[in-house]
């Protein structure tokens, strides 16, 4: 999320430092039973399981290690697994520091594990520069992290690598250039030097909510890297680059209108974009509360994944009123009376009340 946890001046570590690489191991059953279950595949703007039928996403964001929100994340598998009905979760890591590290929070090797035994799509993105880019040695970091990634888990198809939280800050339209780069030099990490097929998941520019604008026009195809610039990554060096997904995020750019997120989901489709949404949530003052409404409003007569902001209640973007507002205070997993605004939407949600085409 962009207001709440802006990253503060990062700390500058080492491209070849050995703390945050994922390291090799030998395959564990559950590693084999991942090689045999196939691959997610996407075709035109669909996501596919490995037993070939559509997946739409229902996912939160989950602390990872070094984020700086407490709470012991491998123990919540059941909850958002069982409880919840969430089929993905998106882990918040930072590699540059400058927040407080929770042992409790797990490894990443762990919280891998366990989510990707309980079939959930584990997306790890890198979380220190929101607003902005990975550049020079920090660039190099965050590849170093990916090429250790993509090597250790190449073979589980579900852990998807969402490259970077929320590039671009509102001054950035001429930048999009850093945009493409980063996300290019990320892609031929994983695909050409790993050889790794696991689903790359790109968020949108300006804080990835990919408009650009505070108002209700539509959103100009010249300030949208999704819509202006998605070919440039599915295309280039030469070659086709496979199992890309494009990820916007719902914030205050998006609260002026739901024809202006209608329109923009509606182009993405027409384009074969396979388009998710990355991060939406509401506020307890409300804030925020219009574009989800939009977003359930439109997104899912479209059949378009969606991941709430965020499991653990720590700025405020609640699903429950108990506690901290986290998603593991819930006090009932069949009749919950505890849950915010926001939780009773992703509930409906999670649960087959919210209408399908």
């Amino acid at each position: 999320m962009r207001t709440s946890i802006l990253v503060g001046t990062a700390i500058a570590l080492a491209a070849s430092a050995t703390v945050f690489a994922i390291g090799s191991f030998a395959l564990d059953n559950r590693d084999r039973l991942a090689q045999n279950r196939g691959n997610f595949e996407v075709r035109d703007s669909k996501i596919y399981a490995p037993d070939g039928s559509e997946f739409l996403i229902k996912g939160t964001n989950i602390n990872g290690p070094d984020y700086g929100w407490p709470g012991n994340t491998p123990s919540y598998v059941d909850l958002v697994a069982d409880c919840w009905n969430f089929n993905t979760v998106r882990v918040n890591v930072r590699l540059l520091g400058g927040k407080e590290s929770y042992d409790e929070n797990g490894t990443i090797e762990e919280i891998i594990d366990v989510y990707t035994e309980s079939g959930l799509v584990t997306m790890i993105e890198a979380h220190d520069h929101t607003g902005s880019y990975y550049e020079g040695e920090d660039l190099e970091t965050l590849k170093n992290f990916y090429r250790d990634l993509a090597t250790t888990y190449k073979n589980n198809p579900y852990v998807w690598f969402n490259v970077m939280n929320e590039p671009g800050g509102h001054e950035s339209s001429a930048n999009i250039d850093k945009w493409l780069k980063v996300h290019q030099e990320v892609i031929q990490v994983i695909r050409d030097e790993v050889g790794a097929d696991n689903i790359i998941v790109i968020d949108g520019h300006y804080w990835g909510q990919d408009a650009g604008e505070w108002n209700s026009k539509s959103v100009s195809s010249e300030k949208s890297a999704i819509l202006g610039q998605s070919q440039k990554l599915m295309n280039f060096n030469g070659k086709r680059y496979e199992n890309l997904v494009f990820s916007v995020h719902f914030y205050d750019q998006w609260k002026y209108s739901e024809t202006k997120m209608a329109d923009y989901l509606d182009r993405a489709i027409d384009k074969n974009i396979p388009l998710i949404i990355g991060e939406y949530g509401v506020e307890k003052n409300a804030e925020f509360k219009s574009p989800v409404e939009f977003m359930f409003n439109t997104a899912v007569p479209r059949n378009i994944g969606r991941i709430v902001w965020a499991w653990w209640g720590g700025d405020d973007f609640e699903l429950t009123t108990t506690d901290n507002g986290g998603g593991h205070h819930i006090d009932s997993c069949e009749n919950p009376t505890n849950l915010t605004w926001l939780g009773e939407q992703v509930w409906k949600d999670n649960h087959g009340e919210y209408p399908r085409n």
